[in-house]
């Protein structure tokens, strides 16, 4: 699909903190499933999407360097990076406290509008928890045809999860008419899916109300919601379009989402079930699975639905539906539904929801006793 003049911004600052402990060394972007970074299945879904050399303006914040290093050093013959630095408002603790995704988008307007405030193209903004399954011609097809100054993805979630999103409420034609970010009280089940697009006209707009919203902000510790902004552009008489994803969205914000993210993935990598460098000596792989390269695995039982990083090992271990980091030790590990993070040693635990960040050593002396 060509897509010129379309500027991609991609706001990755934040630190993650519904991912502690396993964002504490790391970029919530930076979360390994199946084989490969989030950050990884986003950009790889742009390049089997556009056919062009796309511009991407990346807000970077938490580890930046460690982001801006691997972009280009990986994606830099695939795409042009452009990287604005988005400076912690206040700290708890040691750790940074970032304006919002409000602010973090408008951090871009040096590289989206002239000097008049006007946009110099058109927009798409992603968000780097967030895996787009559709193809992006199906959820921007209207805005390709003009007839729509710009559209959002959104997804249907359980009226009891509603709360927990930014919501639409629509026309008879799919054009937005409110938007309200995490409401207490039920208002739609048409959940805001991460994905963004909008013309020139419409992106002025949204940039002009940002703007305003950071003048008058107060309270430097208070986030800068995204939302409002997107009210104001509805309000101002622009059409913006509700685009239902039909395959799904996959939300790697959350461990339980992680989890489901990971799921659906291995039930998609069309039969390859890992990489071809690994080991395994008197072990059963239950497919759907991803294994690392340089992984031993040794008399245990490995899946369904694990993703085992690179550099591991597993001795007598039985683990299935879980995400496994890179160079970690595992033994006598009986567990499912676990998320254990990068270079960590576990040994004598049977215990589902396993929840363990990078670099821990947990070593149990008791006997094994399922929970």
């Amino acid at each position: 699909m060509k897509c010129e003049h379309l500027k991609i911004i991609g706001p990755i600052a934040g630190v993650g903190s519904r991912l502690r402990p396993f964002t504490f060394n790391k970029p919530k972007a930076f979360l390994k499933v199946a084989g490969k970074l989030v950050i990884d299945h986003i950009l790889d879904h742009f390049l089997g999407s556009f056919s062009e050399k796309l511009e991407i303006v990346c807000v970077v914040g938490f580890k930046r360097n460690q982001m801006q290093e691997y972009l280009l050093q990986k994606y830099s013959d695939k795409f042009t990076f452009k990287f604005i630095t988005q400076n912690p408002v206040s700290y708890q603790g040691d750790i940074p406290i970032f304006g919002g995704l409000g602010e973090a988008i408008y951090l871009s307007h040096t590289e989206v509008l002239d000097k008049a405030g006007e946009a110099k193209d058109d927009i798409l903004i992603f968000l780097g928890d967030m895996v787009l399954v559709d193809e992006y011609r199906d959820i921007l097809k209207d805005y390709f045809a003009g007839s729509v100054d710009g559209v959002i993805s959104v997804m249907k979630v359980p009226r009891d999860q509603a709360k927990h999103y930014g919501v639409v409420q629509t026309d008879s034609r799919g054009i937005i008419t409110n938007l309200v970010e995490k409401p207490q009280e039920f208002v739609s089940d048409l959940a805001i899916a991460g994905i963004y697009a909008f013309n020139k006209p419409a992106t002025t707009k949204l940039f002009s109300s940002l703007q305003k919203t950071l003048k008058a902000r107060k309270k430097f510790d208070k986030e800068v919601q995204f939302t409002p902004a997107l009210q104001d552009v509805v309000n101002a008489g622009f059409k913006i379009q509700a685009n239902p994803i039909v395959k799904g969205i996959l939300d790697f914000g959350r461990p339980d989402t992680l989890l489901n993210g990971n799921t659906f993935i291995l039930n998609h990598l069309n039969g390859k079930q890992s990489s071809t460098e690994f080991s395994l000596q008197n072990s059963k792989i239950v497919p759907p699975v991803y294994i690392g390269t340089h992984t031993v695995i040794l008399n245990s039982v490995v899946g369904p639905y694990a993703s085992i990083g690179d550099n591991c090992t597993l001795e007598k271990c039985v683990i299935a539906a879980s995400v496994v980091g890179d160079n970690s030790h595992l033994a006598k590990i009986i567990t499912r539904n676990a998320i254990i993070g990068d270079d960590v040693s576990l040994e004598a635990i049977a215990k589902d929801h396993i929840i363990i960040g990078d670099k821990a050593q947990l070593i149990s002396s008791r006997p094994l006793r399922k929970s």
